[in-house]
C-alpha cells in the first residue's frame, strides 16, 4: 500500500493550514532578523565635468580652458586619477540652421 500524500492533504486540510501558516511566519521572522552589515559599505565616487566652447579648436580648448580646470581639480584630496579629453567642434546634439 502506497502513502497517497495528496489524498492525505485534501483529508486533513486543517493540519495543511497550520503548516502553511507557521512556514510563513517563520520566513516573516528570519526575514526581519537577518542581518544588515553582511555587505561593506563603499561609495564609487565619480566627477564628470563637461565644458564646451563652440567653434574652438582642440588646442584652445586644451590651453584656456582644460588645463586650468585640472590643475583647480587636481587640489581635491582623494582623487586618484585625471582623463581630459579636448575635441573640437560643436555640442553633440546641437544643429546649426
Amino acid at each position: 500500500m502506497k502513502f497517497n500524500l495528496a489524498a492525505w492533504c485534501i483529508k486533513h486540510k486543517q493540519v495543511v493550514y497550520f503548516f502553511m501558516a507557521l512556514i510563513t511566519i517563520s520566513g516573516i521572522y528570519s526575514f526581519n532578523a537577518l542581518g544588515r552589515s553582511e555587505d561593506p559599505k563603499f561609495v564609487i565616487r565619480q566627477m564628470v565635468i563637461s565644458c564646451a566652447w563652440p567653434g574652438a579648436t582642440a588646442d584652445e580648448m586644451e590651453q584656456h580652458v582644460t588645463s586650468k580646470i585640472e590643475k583647480a581639480v587636481q587640489s581635491l584630496p582623494d582623487l586618484d586619477y585625471i582623463t581630459s579629453y579636448s575635441r573640437p567642434g560643436n555640442l553633440r546634439g546641437k544643429r546649426n540652421y
